[in-house]
């Protein structure tokens, strides 16, 4: 990647106007505050967030976690004193990053724009950057805004003008600027030049002259096969518009190159650019639960519908409540009584297609309440989704069975079955999306270690850390529509952590992980990680998870499997497993008592009562500071079941999937 001052202007000369509109930019966001001192786990003071390396770890100036003294209103009733001792990364998973939450508040008009900012950025130069030496970096100026809309999401309270750097985490004093400027008009002159195509300038007064374009090449990276790249030479060969592509690509002369991938996206720009709706994707459980059953000769699929639209609040789960994950209690509100085991809605009861359609429940699906939010039914299988209001770029379902065993081989048994159907199109199509990952799981030490103990500088999206096995596919509806799915396949053992990893955000996932990198721990859609002894441990099964202080400890109800956690009887005593919603409370609020399941010695839960909440995150972190440290011995009796467990195990509080909608 060139330096900005080495690129060379487009074909299209900025006007008087383009100059102007980006001084106005730079005189707006080229502040930057000098001087920042470190404070416990925070860094008060601001910096520009096109200062690249100044923070070395998240991609930004050097406003890092904000001023601890803003902190407690910033997270308002997620506070506790033990933030004080965290780091930045480990600060943002406290949060709330309920969208319904934030309007209600005030403030998500601040995070579209800097949503917006962020796309236009990475339109121009994608979502890294690679140095001179080949590796990939975070594109900063993307991760700038980035973590401060998800700084502005979670704010407790309502932003007014003018915004201060390091008034929020992640808040330079450029975006500051823009932030304020967002509040006072609603846009700010960078986000207007970025809009009408103009070049802008940076915050150290350099005009960006690799910015012209910006909503064309964005609107451009919209289509499938389409990056940054493609996007800027489309624009550099004089194309404004999808039409101009083809008619370039057309000409007899020096035709613009496509790929094979370029031209299906674009003779069916239409259907990819519509999004799917919830029709398609009650159709496509359909078709999946179908095709499963075909292949795998059983029943009882469990198909959980993960990506952005799972990350929407169910309709009926009031905000500040939370709603629950298969095994746990209903939700509460004016629905719960008619509430599935999985989000607001009623259970919908779908029939199994006949093997001309595939899909014959799919419109019973739809219109049966799906779009509320479900646990449905499918044949003999089940489809657990969200909310599915508006429309998405795609749908990614993540599949499991609770018994049958699949080899390397099913997944593509599983394509052939969806293209014989005619739900999937055939990768002989030229250009159709049609992608298989296999075999991921070999040798899996040694890649483990490396990643353990990788620089974690590099960029790392999601579907990096991903090796389950997986299928990217064009689906083709019964209207004759063409909508982007993924497919992917994790054992009961690894559901937890797939789910984790494909229901997102990005940026939540992001700071995840880089928690768990500072605690000396990895997760990925497999498991969690450790190394201990020298070789690699899972967690919690071969060895205890790592405190922050870097000792090692279990959280209340996990325990060594050689000593405790059994009661007189000699039965292992199960504390709170896939227990009921943990909510917010008000700090000094006294946690639930927790009811005990009993496991039974065939390694299956007995029939208990519903249990009650877990202990509240900061009973646990104080009995994990309090517990001395952990045995030598065996891993944990317990094991991970669902996506509580985990931040259960981790000692993190609880986030449902809408509440970790991070932008």
């Amino acid at each position: 990647m060139q330096p900005e001052s080495e690129y060379r202007p487009p074909p299209a000369t900025p006007s008087a106007g383009a100059t102007a509109t980006a001084a106005a930019s730079h005189a707006t966001g080229a502040a930057t505050t000098k001087g920042s001192r470190r404070r416990g786990g925070y860094t008060s003071g601001g910096g520009s967030s096109d200062e690249a390396g100044s923070d070395e770890e998240d991609g930004g100036g050097g406003s890092g976690a904000g001023d601890s003294a803003s902190l407690p209103r910033w997270l308002g009733p997620f506070w506790r004193e033990e933030c004080l001792e965290m780091e930045k990364a480990e600060l943002m998973l406290q949060g709330d990053y309920d969208e319904q939450r934030c309007r209600r508040i005030g403030n998500e008009p601040v995070v579209q724009a800097l949503v917006e900012l962020k796309k236009f950025e990475e339109a121009l130069n994608g979502a890294a950057l690679i140095t001179p030496a080949g590796q990939k970096r975070d594109n900063h100026k993307s991760l700038a805004y980035a973590q401060a809309a998800a700084a502005v999401r979670t704010c407790a309270y309502r932003l007014r003008p003018p915004v201060l750097a390091g008034q929020l985490p992640y808040m330079a004093a450029n975006i500051a600027e823009e932030v304020t400027a967002i509040l006072e008009t609603g846009t700010c002159p960078k986000l207007e030049g970025f809009r009408r195509n103009e070049p802008v300038y940076d915050s150290k007064g350099f005009l960006r002259l690799d910015s012209a374009g910006a909503a064309v090449r964005r609107q451009f990276c919209r289509l499938n096969g389409v990056g940054a790249k493609t996007a800027r030479a489309w624009w550099e060969a004089g194309c404004r518009t999808f039409g101009d592509v083809e008619a370039a690509a057309a000409r007899p002369k020096a035709p613009l190159k496509l790929t094979e991938h370029q031209r299906f996206s674009l003779r069916y720009r239409e259907h990819f650019l519509e999004g799917t709706t919830a029709e398609d994707v009650a159709e496509m459980a359909a078709a999946l639960a179908t095709a499963l059953e075909s292949v795998s000769g059983q029943a009882g699929w469990q198909i959980e519908l993960a990506g952005g639209s799972r990350r929407k609040r169910p309709a009926a789960t009031p905000a500040g409540a939370s709603s629950t994950e298969p095994g746990h209690a209903s939700v509460q509100g004016p629905d719960a009584a008619q509430a599935g085991s999985h989000g607001s809605g009623a259970v919908v009861e779908g029939q199994r297609g006949d093997a001309s359609s595939g899909d014959a429940g799919a419109a019973e699906l739809a219109g049966g309440g799906l779009a509320a939010g479900s646990r449905s039914t499918i044949g003999g299988s089940k489809f657990i989704t969200g909310i599915l209001a508006g429309r998405h770029h795609d749908a990614d379902f993540v599949i499991s069975h609770p018994t049958h065993v699949w080899d390397e081989r099913f997944i593509a048994a599983l394509r052939d079955e969806l293209v014989q159907r005619r739900r999937l199109v055939s990768a002989s199509v030229a250009g159709a999306m049609s992608s298989l990952q296999y075999g991921r799981t070999r040798d899996l030490e040694p890649k483990l270690l490396q990643e353990l103990t990788a620089d974690h500088n590099d960029h790392r999206g999601n579907i990096v850390d991903d090796r389950l096995d997986h299928l990217l596919g064009t689906f083709l509806t019964s209207r004759g529509r063409y909508r982007r799915i993924d497919i992917i396949l994790a054992t009961p053992e690894q559901l937890p952590f797939g789910l984790i990893a494909w229901i997102g955000s990005t940026m939540f996932n992001r700071f995840l992980r880089r928690c768990l990198g500072h605690w000396g721990m990895h997760m990925n859609s497999l498991g969690l990680y450790r190394v201990r002894d020298g070789r690699i441990c899972r967690v919690p099964d071969g060895a205890p998870p790592l405190h922050r202080s870097g000792r090692e400890h279990w959280p209340p109800g996990w325990g060594p499997a050689d000593s405790g956690g059994a009661d007189a009887g000699g039965k292992r005593v199960d504390s709170g497993h896939c227990s009921a919603p943990q909510q917010a409370r008000d700090p000094g609020e006294k946690p639930p008592r927790q009811a005990a399941a009993v496991v039974s010695t065939t390694g299956r839960p007995a029939a208990t009562s519903q249990p009650d909440s877990p202990p509240a995150a900061t009973a646990a972190a104080a009995a994990a500071e309090a517990a001395p440290p952990c045995q030598r011995g065996a891993g944990s009796w317990r094991r991970v079941r669902c996506q509580r467990d985990v931040f259960e195990l981790l000692g993190l509080p609880w986030r449902e999937p809408f509440q970790r909608d991070m932008p």
